[in-house]
């Protein structure tokens, strides 16, 4: 005698013997049988009447308060239902009758008992091999629209590789530009600071030295003037004899004496060099918050609206045919 299959060994463990569908909160009897609890009940109620309760299977003596719920089996049949296959059979579960018939509707085989029931009244039946046939056009059409899915997808893919790479290769060629001139601005700056610097520094020197010029000159005059006043104080001190004596030298003293001209010690070449220097810093300010607002302006392009980006991108795009043009 041949041994039982696995797929009749999964069906007696998870059909209901009385209702004979999926077990629903299976509860187990002392003798081991697994019934769904509302068909248990419904058979309780209906022979409890008649004295001892016997198993529907085995006809062994049951206790009604003896009935345990089988928590496991009921994990285990979550589980089945979750699976992706099923247990192959060319035998209906629920009436034990040969799958000879496919309902359109519902896409399942069905046995003759299942095609009277009401869950498949008006279904349009068909046979297996009719219902195959049907089933693998449907299937080859779908198969044919994937297959185009999926050419479009690995052109998508290619394009996007092209586009990344090319992306990628332009981004790393501004890089590099930018870093050059970045690189020859601030040479440039260096360059162009040093030189103002010594600018300044001789108009120092040429500030210090006119000073240093007039400083000197003035200091002459008035040590001359403090030795002309101290004669003169000492001169008035004298006796009138001896002051008259002598009083012809000191005037002639006050009439050869030239008057100190003061001259203009920063001429206004000077001063003009001066002023322009405080020109110099505000000038650097305004360039520096023109060339901020430049890139900051370009950092919030992403910003904008696409309508805006695209024309700005369309644009660039045509500056740049236009300067290859010309550099060629």
């Amino acid at each position: 005698m041949a041994s039982a299959t696995p797929s009749s060994s999964v069906e007696q463990e998870v059909i209901c013997p009385i209702c004979l569908e999926w077990l629903t909160e299976p509860v187990t009897l002392d003798c081991g049988h697994n019934f769904c609890r509302r068909c248990n009940v419904k058979y309780c109620e209906k022979w409890e009447h008649l004295g001892d309760l016997e198993c529907p299977v085995c006809k062994a003596r049951m206790k009604k308060g003896n009935i345990r719920p089988n928590w496991q089996l009921a994990n285990i049949l979550e589980r089945i239902k979750l699976l992706p296959f099923k247990v192959e059979s060319d035998t209906c579960i629920k009436h034990k009758e040969k799958l000879n018939l496919f309902c359109k509707e519902d896409k399942e085989l069905v046995c003759v008992r299942c095609e009277r029931s009401p869950e498949h009244k008006s279904h349009t039946m068909l046979l297996p091999e009719e219902a195959a046939q049907e089933c693998k056009e449907l299937l080859l059409n779908n198969l044919h629209v994937l297959r185009k899915d999926k050419e479009e997808m690995m052109a998508y893919k290619a394009d996007t590789g092209k586009e990344y790479r090319y992306l990628l290769r332009q981004t790393d060629k501004e890089k590099q530009k930018t870093v050059a001139e970045f690189r020859q601005l601030r040479q440039f700056l260096e360059v162009q600071e040093k030189l103002l610097l010594s600018q300044m520094e001789e108009v120092e020197k040429e500030i210090v030295r006119r000073r240093d010029s007039y400083m000197a000159k003035i200091s002459k005059e008035l040590h001359c003037l403090e030795g002309l006043i101290q004669e003169t104080e000492d001169k008035c001190q004298q006796s009138t004899f001896r002051f008259l004596q002598d009083v012809r030298h000191t005037l002639q003293s006050f009439k050869e004496k030239e008057k100190f001209e003061n001259e203009v010690v920063f001429p206004p070449e000077l001063k003009l060099r001066t002023w322009e220097f405080c020109d110099i810093n505000p000038f650097l300010e305004s360039i520096m918050n023109e060339f901020k607002d430049n890139l900051v302006s370009r950092d919030q392009l992403p910003k904008a609206s696409a309508s805006v980006r695209v024309e700005t991108l369309s644009q660039a795009s045509h500056h740049s045919a236009a300067w290859k043009k010309e550099a060629n």
